[in-house]
């Protein structure tokens, strides 16, 4: 968003216009031109009370003509040299400063004057090493007037020029502090107005994060460019639907359908995430996630985290079926699912102005099959995937089948629960009976919570014994 504050305000602050050639464009153009006009008034007041003999009047020309021949320079200068060009203007006016000093008899109320210009004029370079540098020009300006003119020093200047000197530096001093006042405001409002912005991308983030995959919405806010390409990738693609859904849609009201399939996806969303799995969409009660891109852990534990979820998804389907119940539907339902590995399209597809980052290829379609084909709380994967989950995770064979779409017969094998000897299924333990359920997984128990729970569960006995 433009800030039009800070831009109208920096660039046109209340005295220069930026719109001509011969305005001054930075602070080193506006510093520069009230020394010179300083310079000018002490020279001209100098020779008029004739403390300075009219031969002198080629530092007047200098002072007149100096300061708008630098500024167009600045102006005209290309980007890639304007800061050496301004950094050498700068050490000229040191140069000619010093020359100035001499020229006006060194005297001391206005030697001091112009010092002090001069020292603001040298610390706009911002560089310590190009401070010293304006003072070693200074010196040579100094240098130079003294050994090439008999110049009596130290003398006492007339109260006119000194007053002339003192007027302009106060002016200088007074104009300046203004700038960087009003540069002080322009700079708190671009930092409130950044904050307000900064404020609202991250609202708009965290709107845009329940749109896209976690990964994606990552990237973007990384500042990686969208761009319609794709690439091949080995990935592991999990489908599931809920088994009987369209009938029991047809008995429901819509919002009742509504709160229903939103609290299903809600939760499977959530476990997707703690998997690392990237959404790729819902269909109506269908999901679709694949693993390996934008972030990849390597093939195998890819695709053991697709099977792990989808087996903590199949356990949760306990949990919802009894918040269901407690809702009135009594019919039991029952996702099933389809998990393949294969090499398949991934990346942005569309157009420049509408793009979906999403995966094609055949793999992709074999591991919809295999959803279609799977019954009920079951989860079936290809032999792909079996091949690189079969120490992790405990499988069924259900053997060589055919596929439609494939000309070949496709090796599946049924998931029947994890590995003994994984540590997940050792900290996961499951009880469901009417009237009763309870999951526990020691891994994601919070030790703080252990007395809530354990007087949880004494609560639950007492209920349970008095009940019988």
């Amino acid at each position: 968003m433009e800030n039009k504050h800070f831009n109208n305000k920096n660039n046109e602050i209340g005295i220069f216009k930026q719109d001509s050639l011969f305005m001054p464009h930075t602070n080193q153009d506006r510093t520069r031109a009230f020394i010179y006009i300083t310079l000018i008034g002490t020279i001209v007041s100098a020779v008029y009370t004739q403390m300075l003999v009219p031969a002198f009047l080629w530092c007047l020309i200098i002072a007149l003509i100096y300061p708008i021949l630098a500024n167009g320079l600045t102006w005209l200068a290309k980007e890639k040299w304007k800061h050496n060009i301004s950094i050498g203007l700068v050490w000229f006016d040191a140069f000619f400063i010093g020359c100035s000093m001499v020229i006006l008899h060194g005297t001391p109320m206005i030697s001091i004057l112009l010092l002090i210009m001069a020292n603001a004029c040298f610390v706009l370079l911002g560089s310590f090493v190009h401070y010293l540098i304006s003072i070693l020009f200074l010196i040579s300006g100094v240098m130079l007037i003294h050994f090439v003119f008999n110049i009596e020093y130290l003398k006492l200047a007339p109260e006119l020029v000194n007053v002339i000197c003192a007027l302009g530096v106060g002016i200088y001093v007074t104009i300046l502090t203004f700038i960087n006042q009003r540069t002080t405001v322009s700079l708190e409002q671009t930092r409130k107005e950044v904050h307000q912005q900064k404020e609202k991308y991250k609202s708009v983030s965290k709107r845009l994060a329940k749109y896209l995959p976690t990964q994606v919405w990552q990237n973007i806010f990384d500042g990686t460019d969208a761009k319609l390409e794709t690439q091949r990738k080995k990935l592991t693609i999990f489908f599931s639907d809920i088994k009987g859904f369209t009938d029991i849609s047809d008995r429901l009201e819509s919002e009742e359908l509504t709160e229903l399939l939103n609290s299903y996806l809600s939760d499977m969303a959530k476990i997707a995430q703690k998997y690392g799995g990237t959404i790729d969409k819902f269909i109506g009660d269908a999901v679709m996630v694949f693993f390996g891109d934008p972030e990849s852990n390597g093939a195998s534990i890819d695709a053991s985290a697709a099977v792990w979820m989808a087996i903590e998804m199949r356990k949760h389907m306990k949990v919802l079926r009894n918040r269901w119940r407690g809702q009135g539907i009594e019919t039991p339902l029952e996702i099933r699912m389809g998990i393949n590995t294969g090499f398949c399209t991934v990346g942005n597809f569309g157009t420049e102005s509408r793009m979906d980052y999403t995966i094609i290829g055949k793999q992709v379609n074999l591991a919809s099959r295999l959803e279609s084909m799977a019954g009920a709380g079951e989860i079936y994967i290809a032999h792909e995937t079996y091949a690189l989950v079969k120490h992790t995770v405990r499988c069924e064979e259900v053997g060589a089948i055919p596929v439609k779409g494939f000309s070949k017969l496709i090796n599946v094998y049924k998931v029947i629960d994890y590995s003994h000897a994984v540590g997940a299924a050792n900290s996961f333990s499951e009880f469901e009976y009417n009237g009763f359920s309870l999951q526990v997984d020691a891994n994601n128990i919070n030790k703080d919570d252990k007395s809530k729970l354990l007087k949880a569960l004494k609560t639950a006995q007492s209920i349970i014994e008095k009940k019988i």
